[in-house]
């Protein structure tokens, strides 16, 4: 019997049908559970799928939480690096410090994630992979900025790109614990004050740099 258009797809669909209901089902759980309690059978329950079908599409938790690290970390990557685009690249300029607030709402988000990925309770591997896409975005949004005027910076811009996302992701974690209040925007502009004179000074830019916090969200 001839097949119908588009049946030799319908496999495709259920195994992406099928990944994402356990993706979800993980980051549910993750809000009511601690990781290490987690288990298959409650992934294959919260995902109304068989344990089978899990395994059939992950070796372990692991494996399962380093995909949805993945994805996460490469939407945290593309926000910061929009909002960065957004920022003015000419001489003097003012700087909201967009790019940090987009990440630190992005945490506020997915905050019971980031958290297992901060304290590295989901493993070691999605805790590297944060720190170095981050970094990169840092160096896509700084290096670009400071190729735009034709600047040299005076340090290597990894070095610069370390700096700051240590210090953000420390901010980030205080901010999840409590122990920093305020809105996304408010703790960027905070943490944009502490950092800008470094960063403009850094990247080639020292004394052209003039902050302003970023607009007030409406939540």
């Amino acid at each position: 019997m001839p097949r119908e258009p588009g049946e030799h797809r319908r496999p495709d669909r259920r195994m992406r049908k099928s990944r994402t209901a356990l993706q979800r089902a993980l980051v549910q759980l993750i809000e009511t559970k601690s990781y290490d309690s987690i288990t298959v059978e409650d992934l294959a329950s919260a995902a109304d799928v068989a344990r089978a079908t899990f395994y059939a599409h992950y070796r372990d938790r692991a494996e399962l939480l380093r995909e949805v690290c993945e994805g996460l970390i490469t939407e945290a990557a593309e926000r910061a690096v929009g909002a960065g685009r957004g920022e003015p690249t000419e001489t003097p300029m003012t700087y909201s410090g967009t790019a940090a607030a987009a990440i630190i709402r992005h945490a506020g988000e997915h905050a019971h994630l980031y958290r297992l990925v901060l304290t590295g309770a989901g493993g070691e591997g999605p805790r590297r992979q944060l720190i170095a896409t981050l970094e990169a975005a840092v160096d896509s949004v700084y290096g670009r900025l400071a190729r735009a005027l034709g600047r040299t910076p005076p340090i290597p811009m990894s070095v610069t790109a370390t700096a700051y996302t240590g210090a953000l992701l420390a901010v980030i974690e205080s901010w999840l614990d409590g122990r920093l209040k305020g809105t996304p925007e408010e703790v960027a502009a905070t943490f944009m004050q502490g950092q800008v004179e470094g960063l403009a000074w850094s990247i080639g830019l020292s004394g052209e740099f003039r902050f302003v916090p970023p607009p007030r969200s409406n939540s």
